[in-house]
């Protein structure tokens, strides 16, 4: 026996074996730490979705349909619903299908995730009525915000509307607070669906989720189906009291295609203007602009506008993406010029700008210094954050929409056509 040998009985050295096993699994499992819940799009009113950990997995998922409303990642699990009418739980690290849940019409919202429930809308652009102040979108039957069991996926409730209900709800101190085709904000019980208030609005909300800060939820209306041929005082940016959905202000401008990003005290949200040299009644040609408000008052507190472009239909019809705030820069798609920015938060400078070979109509995601984000040519794009510089860029066979990514440890996920990608991020940073 060695010097230094120590003598182990058998049925000891045994259990030293299997705990050795155990801890080398445990140590060699990805990590990753997502949130316990999901209540609003993009999990924070930067719309930064990024989430700390080492799991870097590789795997793509069909959902049969396109995906046109963006993820919410929690625990292990990813959700997502698409056009295929149906709404899906998804392994965050394998990507086998948990469960399935069909669902009447089209869904297009984030799923929103809190207390053992995933929270959809369903909907469709639709239009039942079009006269002087009143525009009511969705179908005849109307449409549902619907609560399914985390668990399994069955139904735990039902609220029915008029209007569709594509645009992502919140909750909000408590309260689910939403706004859509009916022109209509409502505030729901998220455990039971019961119906806490209801508010007219000047005008319907598309697909504009519902941002948040403090006890306020901020809401779009647009009136009118042709809006974006319409003055911008058609848009109106509303802040609402969530405990009883009185309106404490409206702002002008905006587009209710766009979420709002709330950064500190300023709210921020982009609006598409058409120019009167383009093309008659088509409304191809314009600019975008982005406003920020004060979100306290509403005061305009600074604007940017973009050059002139062309607006497209490819992937989506939105013509004003959400922005996203990290470190007081403002990240923002521009698909009128077919560029993302950076400006400051603070001020509406220009930092910079880089060109796009499409429009984006995604939020994009800040991670590792690195900016991700796709676009309607169907280029996946990895950019500096500091100056813009284009790091790497991968070619899909479908556009990207409007479903935005997010970025779980090492893996980015992203929805194309009709399926949701996981793609470790070794393979996408150069």
């Amino acid at each position: 026996m060695p010097a230094f040998a120590i003598a182990v009985p058998a049925k000891l050295a045994r259990m030293l074996v299997v705990f050795g096993l155990v801890f080398l699994a445990t140590a060699s499992a990805p990590d990753y730490r997502t949130p316990s819940s999901w209540t609003n799009y993009q999990a924070t009113d930067a719309n930064n979705a990024v989430f700390p950990g080492t799991l870097a997995a590789s795997w793509s998922f069909d959902t049969g349909g396109k995906i046109n409303g963006s993820l919410a990642v929690v625990g292990h699990t990813v959700y997502v619903d698409s056009f295929s009418k149906s709404v899906f739980a998804i392994d965050l690290t394998n990507g086998h299908q948990l469960w399935r849940a069909s669902v009447p019409n089209i869904v297009m919202s984030t799923p929103i995730v809190t207390n053992g429930l995933v929270i959809v809308g369903t909907g469709t652009n639709a239009v039942i009525e079009d006269q002087g102040d009143t525009t009511i979108w969705g179908r005849k039957e109307g449409d549902d915000i619907i609560a399914l069991r985390q668990s399994n996926g069955s139904v735990a409730w039902k609220f029915h509307t008029v209007g569709e209900d594509m645009p992502t709800p919140a909750v909000v101190n408590g309260v689910l607070v939403f706004s859509n085709g009916d022109m209509h904000a409502y505030g729901l019980e998220p455990a039971t669906g019961k119906l806490l208030w209801t508010t007219p609005i000047p005008g319907i909300t598309t697909m504009s989720a519902t941002a948040s800060l403090g006890g306020h939820a901020f809401v779009i209306a647009t009136r009118g189906v042709d809006y974006f041929l319409r003055p911008k005082d058609e848009t109106h940016v509303l802040s609402l009291d969530v405990k009883t959905g009185h309106v404490v202000w409206s702002a002008p401008y905006g587009n209710s295609d766009c979420s709002p990003t709330v950064y500190e005290h300023l709210v921020m949200c982009e609006g598409s203007t058409f120019s009167n040299y383009g093309p008659s009644g088509f409304g191809w040609m314009g600019a975008n602009d982005v406003d920020a408000y004060d979100v306290a008052t509403g005061a305009l507190k600074w604007r940017w506008i973009s050059g002139n472009g062309y607006f497209t239909s490819v992937a989506s019809n939105e013509r004003g993406i959400a922005g996203m705030v990290h470190n007081g820069v403002l990240y923002q798609a521009v698909p009128a010029t077919d560029e993302v920015v950076a400006i400051n938060a603070d001020t509406g400078r220009l930092i910079w700008s880089v060109k796009t070979a499409g429009p984006v109509k995604m939020s994009p995601v800040l991670a590792y210094g690195k900016l991700f984000f796709g676009d309607t040519s169907g280029l996946l794009y990895c950019i500096d954050a500091k100056n813009g510089s284009v790091n790497n860029l991968a070619s899909y066979k479908a556009p990207f929409s409007t479903s935005s990514p997010i970025v779980v440890g090492k893996t980015l996920l992203i929805a194309n056509g009709k399926s949701l990608l996981a793609i470790p991020l070794s393979s996408i940073v150069l």
